[in-house]
């Protein structure tokens, strides 16, 4: 898609061992990273890819990083939800990530199976049902 509206690129597909070190010491001009969150907990994703460190491509912002390492902490639900919105609205507003690609999630089922799919993409067996 990138060489339709004239960039010229090349694929490097590499296993993560190599491609980590490009990524955290700055030494890739473009990087695909396939991203999902095991815990289905935003603070993950808050964590990996908007606090000051390696992966963060350069981006820093010291009031999220407070509250991100305030948030690992906090206990009392409706405090923890926002300050997990204030960060995503203070990324947002800085466009602290330029995603350039949304993968589709495609889900195929075999006649006879229903299984209802969560938006998070995680298959949950125990909803299976068998006709």
């Amino acid at each position: 898609m990138l060489s339709k509206v004239g960039i010229r690129t090349t694929l490097n597909a590499l296993p993560s061992d190599q491609w980590s070190p490009m990524v955290s010491g700055h030494k890739s001009d473009f990087y695909l990273l396939g991203y999902g969150t095991p815990t289905t907990d935003s603070l993950f994703m808050a964590q990996s890819v908007f606090q000051s460190g390696p992966f963060n491509a350069g981006y820093q912002n010291d009031e999220i990083d407070a509250l991100i390492e305030a948030a690992q902490y906090e206990t009392d639900e409706d405090a923890r939800n926002r300050m997990m919105t204030e960060i995503f609205a203070i990324a947002k507003a800085d466009s602290a990530i330029a995603p350039l690609h949304y993968q589709t999630v495609i889900w195929a089922l075999v006649k006879g199976l229903e299984m209802p799919v969560d938006p998070d993409n995680i298959a949950d067996f125990r909803y299976a049902v068998m006709n």
